[in-house]
């Protein structure tokens, strides 16, 4: 993979280009700039309990994690929430790795994935959103963020006390189901 993430926290700059600025969702989004960080977030297509099965959780989180590793994506942080996704993704060459990575991992557990008691439901949302996140410092709140989500839920007391996220790997170094790297690596 070209591009490093080495670079990252000193990418922080006062005036970054205007394209990578824009803090506003792009829907299902076509493009992504080289060395560029997306915050990925899918729903469900109807809200509810679709992600509380642990077998299910794990198929979930290995679909993504082979669509990531396909596209060439790395991943920052993760978090699967009973009924969304969130992802802190990099992209490290200009194209469509982050819509094709999302697109592809949507489509697989659409058609292969689903709980029982929603067999009637199509699994996600048409679209997803990606945010733009501009520097290191945005990274790492980002991925506050997306830890701290089971917590603000009411689903866990801890951060590493919920499995379905990246959170464990950050506080313990526990790898989990997707491979993370850490930005400042």
């Amino acid at each position: 993979m070209n591009g490093t993430l080495g670079s990252l926290a000193e990418a922080e700059s006062p005036d970054p280009p205007a394209t990578k600025s824009i803090d506003m969702r792009r829907r299902h989004s076509q493009i992504g700039f080289a060395n560029s960080l997306h915050f990925v977030t899918t729903a469900t297509s109807v809200r509810g309990l679709w992600f509380t099965d642990g077998a299910f959780c794990q198929q979930i989180l290995e679909s993504f994690e082979f669509h990531r590793g396909s596209n060439g994506i790395v991943c920052l942080g993760y978090v699967l929430m009973p009924d969304h996704f969130h992802a802190l993704l990099y992209q490290a060459e200009e194209g469509t790795a982050v819509s094709d990575c999302i697109a592809g991992f949507k489509k697989f557990t659409s058609r292969f994935l689903k709980p029982k008691n929603y067999l009637d439901s199509t699994l996600w949302s048409l679209h997803f959103d990606d945010v733009p996140i501009p520097g290191f410092k945005a990274a790492l709140k980002r991925i506050e963020y997306l830890h701290e989500n089971p917590v603000r839920a009411g689903l866990v007391g801890k951060v590493d006390d919920f499995r379905w996220s990246s959170a464990r790997f950050y506080e313990t170094g526990e790898e989990g189901v997707v491979e993370i790297r850490k930005p400042w690596e």
